[in-house]
């Protein structure tokens, strides 16, 4: 597939889950990652995981080297009981109860873009995610928020084989310092770094 300006539509995948029941599953998002893994101690055999997600990646734009990926996932985390152990919580859930747990989150999206020209070796890239909120436990669901990186680079000097390169990154460009629910009773709530800005000169002979 192409679009209108000769990039080709390089990958599509689409993947759905309307429940899933696991006794190890990974859970992947922008802001955190968590493994859970059953072992003798702990009872997990309920909990339900359900939801969809969809990718496009975009390479090759118009006449120079690029590419975008674009990613969206909707999904559901539930623990049923019984659970006498795990990311539960401390106290055991009985049957019938359930939870919802900290790294929930309903909405994500992310985007990454690259460009690469040939004037310098001169690139540039963003990394944008959007995150529609966790949630704490026994709370309400945190507000949503949107954060973008961005980072380049050029070659200031070349004289083969010797060459300098410049590299310059800025991470949560907007300084948005959002809310990030964590399964914690002493610390519930953390918050997302703050906006960083740095540079390089690389030397290569």
């Amino acid at each position: 597939m192409r679009d209108n300006a000769g990039g080709a539509l390089e990958k599509l995948s689409i993947v759905f889950a309307k429940r899933v029941r696991l006794f190890a599953f990974r859970v992947e998002h922008p802001d955190h990652l968590f493994m859970l893994v059953h072992n003798r101690n702990n009872d997990l055999r309920a909990r339900s995981v359900k939801g969809g997600q969809i990718a496009f990646v975009f390479a090759h734009v118009s006449n120079h080297d690029g590419f975008l990926r674009l990613q969206y996932a909707a999904a559901r985390t539930i623990f049923h009981g019984p659970i006498t152990g795990g990311f539960a919580g401390n106290e055991p859930l009985t049957p019938g109860e359930f939870i919802i747990p900290a790294f929930d989150q309903t909405h994500t999206g992310t985007a990454q873009i690259f460009y690469r020209n040939r004037w310098r070796g001169f690139w540039a890239g963003s990394a944008m995610r959007y995150g529609s909120g966790t949630i704490i436990e026994h709370g309400p669901r945190l507000p949503q928020h949107f954060t973008a990186d961005l980072v380049s680079g050029l070659t200031l000097w070349r004289t083969e084989p010797r060459y300098l390169d410049f590299e310059f990154n800025v991470t949560n460009v907007s300084n948005s310092i959002y809310q990030i629910a964590k399964e914690s009773e002493e610390i519930p709530i953390q918050y997302a770094p703050s906006r960083t800005v740095g540079g390089s000169l690389k030397l290569h002979f």
